[in-house]
């Protein structure tokens, strides 16, 4: 069973609205499940360093939410 992790970094989501946010899933055969890691920061510079060193920036989908800066892999 195969699945990739991904961290979404979010500017000012709802639930953090003076925050950026970085949350961890997980995405298996199409489906996406959050898990328990959040890092809160008052800046993005702040959350990307709590981030692992050895991830991949993917930019943001003009599709996505309005609030999502970028994704890590």
């Amino acid at each position: 069973m195969t699945f990739l992790a991904v961290r979404t970094i979010y500017e000012h989501p709802t639930d953090y609205p003076d925050d950026y946010v970085a949350r961890k899933s997980f995405v298996q055969d199409g489906a996406i499940k959050q898990t328990e890691e959040v890092f809160i920061e008052k800046t993005l510079e702040e959350v990307r360093s709590k981030l692992p060193s050895n991830l991949n920036k993917i930019a943001r989908a003009p599709e996505d939410e309005p609030q999502i800066v970028e994704c890590w892999l």
